[in-house]
């Protein structure tokens, strides 16, 4: 009696997700494609902004995040205006 009553239930959701037009497991959705990421460039007023406030002691995280780019991003302006990076050891903890 319960494999009737699997089988009927089955059925059962397998009618309804076509009536209602979902995806049943069987089937492939291809995945949405993800929106791309808009580049932001600075200019050079906002390049030598960066700079300064860097000399000024904002971390290079604060800076990326100031201005919605990749901290990658702020190393590379610094090494480009040949300005020396602060160290910054790692505690061992």
């Amino acid at each position: 009696m319960e494999v009737f009553a699997l089988l009927a239930k089955h059925e059962l959701r397998t009618v309804l997700e076509q009536m209602v037009g979902r995806v049943t497991e069987d089937e492939h959705v291809p995945a949405a494609p993800r929106p791309r990421q808009q580049q932001r460039r600075l200019g050079p007023d906002q390049v030598e902004e960066v700079v300064a406030r860097y000399i000024d002691g904002e971390s290079i995280d604060a800076l990326a995040r100031a201005y919605g780019i990749n901290r990658t991003t702020v190393i590379s302006h610094l090494e480009r205006k040949s300005v020396e990076r602060r160290s910054n050891p790692r505690k061992m903890t």
